[in-house]
């Protein structure tokens, strides 16, 4: 179960030390440490180890970065990760990277380019959660906001 809360200050750049049998679950369910790495984000972090374009592996790790952040805030809060799925990562045909989480009632994701301004997010959903749509481009100014906002729908509908 998921704890509902408000992060849409998660883009501060707070650490959090505590120690690390308060950030795994006593359940042994959780799917989140940041002492052992994060199995929600293991496969976005795989394809950092291919070859891939230098630009889009540094604008890859940036994103990477940022959603460990999001979720290590999440963790610190008390909330469990359990039931969030780990995303999908693909390497596309022009060299792009792709971050997908999908369930039957959304998809949400990134496209990661080699340019970090054209690097942007996406979020459709069905009739079930109101038959939502948006994407848009990352900036330096928005890129936390943006993808804390995404993580905290994600939190609220898996």
């Amino acid at each position: 179960m998921i704890t509902k809360k408000n992060f849409f200050s998660a883009s501060n750049t707070t650490e959090f030390k505590i120690p690390t049998n308060q950030l795994i679950s006593t359940s042994g369910s959780s799917s989140y440490s940041p002492f052992f790495g994060s199995f929600i984000t293991e496969q976005a972090r795989s394809v950092l180890r291919k070859e891939i374009d230098p630009n889009v592996g540094k604008n890859l790790q940036k994103v990477i970065s940022i959603i460990d952040n999001i979720l290590d805030s999440y963790v610190a809060t008390g909330n469990e990760t359990s039931n969030i799925q780990p995303i999908k990562a693909a390497v596309n045909e022009d060299g792009s990277v792709a971050l997908d989480w999908i369930s039957p009632d959304y998809r949400l994701g990134f496209s990661i380019e080699k340019e970090f301004a054209e690097s942007g997010w996406y979020l459709a959903t069905t009739k079930r959660i109101n038959e939502m749509g948006g994407y848009g481009h990352f900036s330096d100014q928005n890129n936390k906001e943006i993808t804390s906002l995404l993580i905290n729908f994600l939190f609220s509908n898996s």
